[in-house]
Parts: C-alpha cells; structure tokens; sequence
C-alpha cells in the first residue's frame, strides 16, 4: 500500500459460452393477403430460460407478445433445453394489417437475455402486402367532348369495405361524386368483393367546364384505403376538350415575297361570340389594329361555325411591320380564340422578305379588270403594263384594251408603272412604228407623268413552231430591231428596256450591241423563294421575271412575278 507496486501475479483462463438457441418464424407467409389483422407467429428454442421475446414490423414494436405451447416442436427439436427450459417455445402477436401499403415489408424477431438485456438472436422474414383485389372502369367522358357539360361515369369494385372513392380533372379533385347502383356491373364482374363490398360500384359526378381550357386533359379516378389513406388503385381517361367549333382562313396576302409589310386578310367565323384573332411571325406574337369587315360572300357560303348572330363582322384585315425581320424563310400564324383564350382554329402561310429588292406584276388584257389596291396590299410595288403588240401573221398594231385603266389605277394604287410592246417588227422601221404607237398612247391620254419605269420592248418567238412573221429572222437583224426602238423610246425621254427569255439573249440577240441597254430578264426557277433558286443567266439584267404561276390579291387566276434589282 506504501509503494503501489505489484508484488505478485496470476491469471487463470475461462470460456464464456453463449446460450444455445434455435428460432423460426413461420408467420406472416410471403404474401399476406390484407384483412384487418395479421398474425405473427414462430417459436424459440434455448437453454437459456429467462429470455423475452421482441417482435417488430418494419420498424414498429408489436406489444403484447404472446408465449404457446408448442408440442410439434418440444417434440421435433433434440436439445437447446428441451421442455426445461422451453415450456412454451411459441410465440405469438397480432397487428393491425391495415396500416401496411401495399409493397414488401419486413418482420424482424428478437430473443433477449433478460439478465443482459443484449440480444441472444435476431432472425427477419419479408413478406409482400397484396391489398384488395380491385378493378376500375372509367366510362365517360367520350375521346372529344364538345360541350360545357361534362359527365364524368364508371364504376369500381374492390375486395376492401373500408374505401372511399375520388375523382380528379387535371389533379383537381371534384367534390360532387356520388355512387350509383350499377347491377349490370355486379351480373358481368365476378370477385372484387361483389355486392356484399361493393353495394353502389358506380360513380358519377357532373361539371360546369365552361371555365375549363380547351385542349387535352384527363380523368384520374382512385380508390383510396380509408384508413391508410393509401392507393389502392387508379384509373385514367384522356379526353380533348373542343367547346366551341371554328375556322380561320386567310385570303391574303397571296403573293409570297415582301419587303417592309405585309397586307393580311381573312375571315373567321365561331360559335362563340366575342372571339378574337392574334397574329404571329416565327412564333412570336405581332401586335396590330385589326379591322373588322362585313362578309356576306361567307355568311352565305358557310353554314357551320355560327350565324351572322355571333359573327356579324366575319372579315379581318390588318398591316404587319416586317421591315425588322431578317431576308429569307418566315412564317406567318393566325389564330382565333375564345374569350376564355382557347384556342379555337388556326391557319399559317409562309412568305419571304427582302430587304433590297421589289416585287412587281406585269400584266395585260389576259389579267382582266384588276384591283390594283388589292395588288399593292399584297406588297407588290410595281407593274409593267401592256401597252399593245403586233400581230405574228398580219403585222397589225393593237392596242390592249385594259391598257389605259391598268395604268390609271396601277398609279391611283401607289405602284410604279412601266410599259411593254410584244413586237413582230421585222425591220427596223417596224420597230420605231411601235415605240412610236407607245407615245403617242401615252401622249393621247395623257399619261407620260404615270410612268417612272422603263418601257420594254418584247421580243420573243410567237409560236413554237416558229411560223410568226419575225420568228426566222437572223440574230443580227433582231438586234438592229431592239436598237431602233430603244433608241427612240430613248430619245422621247423614256429608259428603254429589253424582255426576252434566257435563251433569246443567248441566241437571238448579240448582247454586246445592246451593253447600254437595261435587261429585263424571263428565266423560270420557282413561285416561292426565287432568291434561293437564281437564274444561272450570265449576263447584266435589271428585272428577273422569275414565275409565270404567281397568286397575287386583286387579280383571277395566275400572274407572272418579277423582281426588280434596281431603284427606277
């Protein structure tokens, strides 16, 4: 005690051995149908005597565990014991099923050394919960409902007596759903509980949707546990929503390529009134005033979508900026919707912008009367006009008889006007006649300040066949031809200009004569982006009549398409 120190020292060995013990746990089975109650039972075997039994499901402590005699296994299991140490080997507990969802669970037992308190043995089983056999169908509402009513009908039928049914549109659960009685459901469906758990299978429930967009959505219908509040089961239905029937339809623009603006109309008619039109380019909305106008050509003609009651101003017209649009490729959407901002029908048309260039017409008596502001609305900017031509067999000059009121209108419109003569001059004093005959038109009706572009001279083959007076003349004779009468038209204070097909100025005229002379140049590529498709022509030209099968507004039938290179 004085000095601490050991003074003497043994030691002696011992082997702490632990209790035999044997467990089993033969209940729940794999898969426990649910009910209201499962029972958890198995039985433990050891030579230690003063032990408790722990049961726990998933991670809850079952209480009142429950000691049982257990002879088939006193009488099975040599030693651990025996009946010694092991009077009542079982074990036994119930627990409250219906908290269990539906899915794999996990049943965990525990032996306990009293004196301890460690655990001797653990030993788990899983088990699988099946819930309620369950069939659900949804009946209504049909693929497409086109009314403010919707019906929502089914049934269900399930082995469970604690449920509750409910009813979702678009994940908003709907409060008025009542059962039904539905016996042809209880005669064709055999199981699921039958009529003793499913008294009322059907449901039914009635909405107001006039709020509700149109377009898709769905029908989810669950039948819930009631006491769990788990699913049980869940069925779908999708359905498209079209309350309100219409069309759209725009007329114009018809022409295709444009430069600052573009001229929409169109009609519209819907069943519902107070329906409105937005307009977009490449999916993004324009704003612009629309006006709207009466058409009767349309009440009369269209019979559906509404009366003149709900569309009394079917028609539309509006101008759209597209001077900030990139050149090439847009697309033009119009869309009608209903108050509600459902969208009701649709239309698109795809143009073209350029920036720096202008698109014209030229026409003639094959045209007939035209609407030249429904021209220049469809962003044509300007025109040449036929004044006359000369016979291919008899050589007489003739006047176009929409000549004068084509370029008094053209030019009250606000588009450029510039002149043509199909000539079948054959010498050069032929040539200068004609010229001659488009001043004095000119002059006659006094027309010389409605002109700001060229005057053209047409040259061309008059048949395919090459029978026309001037068909057969030689390549230098028709240039001698072109010089006189731009040479005049020249001198009268005009910019003279030559129209001929690629071919022609490759052929028929020697273009290094006329390298003074503006070109206008017939070459055929395509109606829709001529500026993707060029002409392979090689030499200088001014104008490109790139289509004769052009659709412009304010003419019947189809109208040749040019582009202009040059600022007149």
């Amino acid at each position: 005690n004085y000095s601490k120190e050991v003074i003497e020292e043994q030691q002696k060995s011992f082997y702490v051995k632990k209790p035999d013990i044997r467990m089993q746990i033969d209940s729940p089975k794999v898969e426990e149908t649910k009910r209201n109650e499962m029972m958890i039972r198995g039985w433990v075997m050891s030579d230690l005597k003063d032990r408790e039994v722990e049961i726990y499901v998933d991670s809850e402590k079952v209480s009142d565990v429950e000691a049982e005699e257990r002879e088939d296994v006193l009488n099975a299991i040599n030693g651990y014991g025996g009946e010694k140490t092991n009077p009542t080997p079982g074990f036994r507990a119930y627990y409250d099923s219906r908290k269990l969802t539906v899915g794999n669970h996990i049943v965990t037992v525990k032996v306990i050394d009293n004196y301890s308190k460690e655990v001797i043995e653990e030993q788990q089983k899983s088990f699988y919960v099946k819930k309620y056999q369950s069939l659900i169908q949804i009946d209504s509402p049909l693929p497409v409902i086109d009314d403010v009513n919707l019906t929502i009908r089914g049934w269900t039928m399930s082995e469970s007596t604690n449920k509750i049914i409910e009813i979702y549109l678009d994940e908003k659960k709907i409060d008025n759903v009542e059962a039904e009685e539905r016996e042809d459901v209880l005669n064709a469906i055999n199981g699921y509980g039958g009529g003793k758990t499913n008294p009322t299978p059907g449901f039914k429930a009635n909405l107001d949707i006039t709020s509700v967009k149109d377009g898709n959505h769905q029908v989810k219908v669950i039948i819930r546990d009631l006491y769990t509040n788990e699913i049980i089961n869940l069925g779908f239905k999708n359905f498209y929503l079209k309350k309100y029937d219409g069309k759209i339809i725009i007329d114009g623009p018809k022409n295709s390529n444009f430069k600052d603006s573009i001229f929409v109309n169109g009609w519209e008619m819907s069943e519902l009134d107070n329906s409105y039109i937005k307009f977009y380019i490449d999916g993004v909305e324009v704003t612009s005033d629309v006006t709207r106008v009466e058409r009767q050509d349309v009440l009369d003609s269209i019979k559906d979508y509404g009366d003149a009651t709900v569309n009394p101003l079917p028609g539309f017209e509006t101008t759209l900026n597209i001077s900030g649009l990139s050149d090439g490729r847009h697309l033009l959407e119009t869309r009608l919707y209903t108050r509600l901002n459902d969208e009701i029908s649709y239309a698109s048309k795809v143009f073209y912008k350029y920036s720096n260039i202008s698109f014209g017409i030229d026409v003639s008596k094959y045209q007939g009367n035209i609407n030249w502001n429904a021209v220049k609305n469809d962003g044509i900017s300007f025109t040449f006009i036929r004044v006359g031509n000369r016979g291919y067999g008899t050589g007489a000059i003739v006047e176009d008889p929409y000549f004068k009121s084509n370029v008094i209108n053209a030019y009250n419109a606000g588009v450029k006007v510039g002149l043509y003569f199909y000539s079948q001059a054959i010498n050069e004093w032929e040539a200068v006649e004609e010229a001659k005959f488009v001043v004095n038109k000119l002059d006659s009706y006094g027309l010389r300040d409605n002109i700001s572009l060229p005057v053209a001279i047409d040259v061309e083959y008059a048949t395919s066949s090459h029978t026309g007076r001037a068909d057969n003349l030689s390549k230098q004779e028709r240039t001698n031809i072109v010089k006189a009468y731009t040479n005049y038209i020249s001198q009268m204070g005009y910019k003279p200009i030559i129209y001929a097909s690629k071919s022609f100025l490759y052929d028929n005229l020697d273009m290094s004569q006329l390298d003074n002379i503006d070109v206008w140049l017939a070459h055929y590529t395509t109606i829709e982006d001529p500026m993707s498709h060029p002409s392979d022509y090689t030499g200088i030209y001014n104008v490109w009549q790139y289509t004769s099968s052009a659709i412009v507004s304010g003419i019947d039938g189809n109208v040749d398409m040019n582009i202009s290179f040059s600022s007149y």
